[in-house]
C-alpha cells in the first residue's frame, strides 16, 4: 500500500514538470515570437522615421544622395554667397591661407573659419556636426577624401558651381526648402542686372570689356566660364576680346598685350600694385595697350571679382557700371 502511494506521488511529480518544461517552451516561444514582431516594428519604424526625415536626390555627378529635409549645419565652402541670399548662415566659411572672402563678412564675422588652402578634411566636417556638405565642383567629388566626406554627413557635389550662379542659387533652392526664396533673390538680381545694362549703353553704347588677373603666378584674362565672366558676358552680354573669345582662360604675356582689343580693361590685381603686377603695368607694351591709354582700365577688389554668387555679381555689376559711366 505504501509502495503504491509512492508511485503516484513520484508519477504526479513527473506529470508537473513535463507541463511546467512544456508551458517554459511555449511562453518562451511566444516571448522569442513577440521580441521578433517588436523588432520588425521597430526596424519599420525607423525606416519610416528616416524616410520622413529625408529623401532622396542625384547629385550633379550622379551620386545618389539622402538629403535631410530640414538640415540645420550646412557646410558649402566658397558657396555662402549663395546660402546667404537663402537666408542661411552656413556653420563654417571657406578661407584660403588665411584669406577669406571679405565682401561678404559683414554677414560672416562670427561664423568660424576652415582652411582649404590644400583641402577641405573631414575631420572639419564632422567637428562641426554637419547635417549636409555641398561641393562647389566635380574635382572634389571623386577619390578617398570624397569617400571619407560622403562616410561623415550627406554630401551634394555640383561639376561647376562657379560657371552659373543663377542655377546654383535654384539648385541650392531646391536642395535646402528655399524655392521661394531663390526666385525672390532671382527676380530682384535681373531688376539691377537691367538698369545696369540700360545706364551702360545709354551712355557707352556696345562695348568690350576684358577681365585680367594678375598675382604672383597669373598673368591671365577670363572668358565666359568663371568669376566676373558668366555675369558680363553672358547675362549683361559684353563683347569678349579676341584673345579670350571661346575660351576659358587664356594665360597672357607682355608678347601678346597688343592683341588685346577691349573698350575697357579691369585688372584684378592680387599683388597690392607690387611685384609682377609693378613689372607689367610700367611696361612700354602695357602702356601701349588701347584701353591704357585711354584711361580706359580699372583696378577692382579681388575680393568679389573673384566670388562667387549673386551678391558677388552685383556688387561686379555696379563696380563696371560707376567706372565706366565715370570715364565716358
Amino acid at each position: 500500500m505504501h509502495k503504491k502511494r509512492l508511485y503516484v506521488a513520484v508519477l504526479a511529480m513527473m506529470l508537473v514538470m513535463v507541463l511546467g518544461g512544456c508551458g517554459n517552451s511555449d511562453n518562451k516561444a511566444l516571448t522569442n515570437g513577440n521580441e521578433g514582431s517588436v523588432n520588425a516594428n521597430r526596424t519599420a519604424e525607423a525606416d519610416g522615421t528616416e524616410a520622413e526625415a529625408t529623401r532622396l536626390v542625384t547629385d550633379e555627378l550622379g551620386h545618389e544622395v539622402k538629403v535631410p529635409k530640414a538640415p540645420v549645419n550646412i557646410m558649402a565652402p566658397y558657396q555662402e554667397d549663395s546660402l546667404l541670399m537663402l537666408g542661411i548662415t552656413p556653420v563654417a566659411q571657406w578661407s584660403s591661407g588665411g584669406t577669406v572672402q571679405t565682401y561678404l563678412q559683414d554677414k560672416l564675422a562670427d561664423v568660424p573659419v576652415i582652411d582649404m588652402s590644400a583641402a577641405l578634411s573631414p575631420e572639419a566636417v564632422l567637428q562641426f556636426k554637419t547635417d549636409l556638405l555641398v561641393l562647389h565642383t566635380a574635382s572634389m567629388g571623386e577619390g578617398e577624401l570624397y569617400e571619407q566626406y560622403t562616410q561623415a554627413t550627406p554630401t551634394y557635389v555640383f561639376e561647376n558651381a562657379l560657371g552659373d550662379s543663377r542655377e546654383s542659387l535654384r539648385k541650392l533652392g531646391d536642395l535646402l526648402g528655399k524655392k521661394a526664396e531663390a526666385e525672390a533673390a532671382l527676380k530682384k538680381h535681373d531688376e539691377l542686372l537691367s538698369d545696369v545694362k540700360n545706364e551702360i549703353n545709354a551712355r557707352a553704347g556696345s562695348v568690350k570689356i576684358g577681365i585680367v588677373q594678375i598675382n604672383s603666378k597669373k598673368f591671365r584674362m577670363f572668358g565666359n566660364v568663371y568669376f566676373a565672366g558668366p555675369l558680363l558676358y553672358n547675362e549683361l552680354g559684353f563683347e569678349q576680346p579676341e584673345l579670350v573669345r571661346d575660351k576659358d582662360i587664356v594665360d597672357l604675356s607682355l608678347e601678346v598685350l597688343p592683341e588685346l582689343d577691349a573698350d575697357f580693361l579691369f585688372v584684378i590685381d592680387q599683388n597690392g600694385g607690387e611685384g609682377q603686377t609693378k613689372e607689367i603695368m610700367e611696361s612700354k607694351v602695357w602702356k601701349s595697350v588701347p584701353a591704357v591709354k585711354q584711361n580706359h582700365m580699372f583696378i577692382v577688389d579681388p575680393s568679389h571679382w573673384l566670388g562667387n554668387g549673386l551678391i558677388a555679381n552685383e556688387m561686379v555689376a555696379e563696380d563696371v557700371r560707376d567706372l565706366i559711366l565715370h570715364a565716358t
